[in-house]
């Protein structure tokens, strides 16, 4: 019997990334598991990326405010329409619902 393990696990990582038909995008979101943020993360990202981290490596409410002001900031000036689904760090927050 022939039995195979791998020796390398995976890690959570969480990217945010937004971008409209005609190409342009804004800079990703990325949220990595843990708590301290190492310098190395940012390491050949585009410019104006935002690096964060939480408990799990997935996003959560003050995780999805903090992004919607960063898409607010990079944005055209023109109409948007932002396309979310219903996971519970889009709709539990009175701020991020205004």
């Amino acid at each position: 019997m022939l039995q195979l393990t791998n020796s390398e696990r995976g890690e959570m990582v969480t990217i945010l990334a937004c971008c409209n038909a005609t190409g342009n995008y804004i800079p990703p979101f990325v949220i990595f598991k843990g708590v301290r943020q190492k310098p190395e993360f940012s390491d050949h990202m585009p410019p104006g990326s935002v690096i964060k981290m939480s408990d799990t490596g997935y996003i959560n409410t003050e995780l999805f405010l903090q992004w919607l002001h960063h898409f607010k900031a990079h944005r055209t000036s023109e109409k948007v329409i932002v396309v979310i689904d219903g996971h519970a760090s889009h709709v539990k927050s009175i701020e991020v619902l205004d």
